[in-house]
């Protein structure tokens, strides 16, 4: 009964310690997906960002260009045209400047959701290390107990047949002490005082 007590003990808190193993493996899947989804959109943006950063690079070349060789047409030329040009050119600068901005910042949040994600990842991989180290300590102990168990059981049938030999001595001891008791008394009674 005992051994029996102490198995479903052991059940239990093996199953929970697979169940929360478990767990901690579906949560692992769970943060790989999310990370490798923030992989990806960090790519996607670092596309865009070199992409914006291209075309700003362009624009400016442009524009200084434009600036360079207006120089010496500066007096010659159109003032509406110039200036339409010029606030042209630096409104989409502007645009282009804001973009990059704004993909920058969105670059930075995602390399810092995917740092956060990895770190949690880290953790939960340190929980199942640690969970798996307690199924095995209680693997160990089980085993440990279920040897101890069959010794038990070994001394029990040892001891059994012990008791069982020395019953049937005693058993003999009786029958030979009646057997004399019952020989003394025809001895005794046959004599005469």
């Amino acid at each position: 009964r005992r051994h029996t007590r102490c198995s479903v003990v052991s059940w239990a808190r093996e199953m929970c310690i697979r169940d929360r193993i478990n767990k901690v493996k579906d949560t692992i899947s769970q943060k790989e997906i999310e990370i490798e989804t923030k992989g990806k959109e960090i790519e996607s943006k670092q596309e865009q960002l070199n992409i914006r950063k291209e075309t700003l690079d362009l624009v400016s070349a442009e524009l200084y260009m434009e600036t360079r060789n207006r120089m010496s047409t500066f007096f010659l030329s159109d003032w509406s045209d110039l200036v339409r040009n010029f606030y042209l050119k630096r409104n989409i600068v502007s645009d282009l400047r804001h973009q990059v901005e704004m993909i920058s910042g969105e670059f930075s949040s995602l390399a810092e959701a995917k740092e956060l994600l990895d770190s949690e990842k880290s953790l939960l991989d340190t929980q199942k290390k640690e969970l798996d180290d307690s199924l095995g300590i209680l693997a160990t102990e089980k085993a440990k107990l279920q040897a101890e168990l069959s010794k038990q059981y070994a001394q029990k049938g040892s001891l059994s047949s012990e008791i069982t030999d020395l019953t049937k001595k005693v058993s003999q001891l009786q029958a030979a002490l009646i057997a004399a008791r019952g020989a003394g008394t025809i001895s005794s009674g046959g004599s005469t005082r």
